[in-house]
């Protein structure tokens, strides 16, 4: 008796864009992160300053990943533009979630729209 198996791969997701988010700080999935923290993205290539300063930005959220409240940040870039940092005047509100989201309104400088990036942390 002849028995075949078949490996099956899950398959790339292809965004269709090679203007990424490479990183974020803080990570996807971090529990333990201080009130203070700055929240920063790093880009694949240089973003545009015009548009991707407003792509990003920071709110609270429920489990279920509803908004309770935005964060008032500015957007602050590197001297590359490849980093964008969201600062924010009043600490981060303890015992909340919160989402850092870019949008796909931010472009590279060679006007690429960036993949859409989310990561979730917590501050305790």
């Amino acid at each position: 008796m002849l028995l075949l198996l078949a490996c099956v791969r899950e398959p790339e997701i292809d965004s269709g864009s090679n203007f990424t988010v490479v990183g974020s700080s803080p990570e996807d999935g971090d529990e333990e992160v201080s009130e203070a923290a700055l929240p920063e993205l790093r880009l694949s290539e240089p973003g545009d300053v015009t548009t991707c300063a407003g792509a990003a930005r920071l709110d609270a959220v429920d489990a279920e990943g509803q908004v309770l409240f935005p964060v008032v940040t500015t957007t602050v870039f590197s001297s590359s533009d490849e980093k964008l940092q969201l600062e924010h005047d009043i600490p981060l509100h303890r015992g909340y979630d919160f989402a850092l989201t870019l949008n796909g309104e931010c472009t590279s400088l060679d006007g690429e729209v960036v993949a859409p990036f989310f990561a979730r942390f917590r501050v305790p």
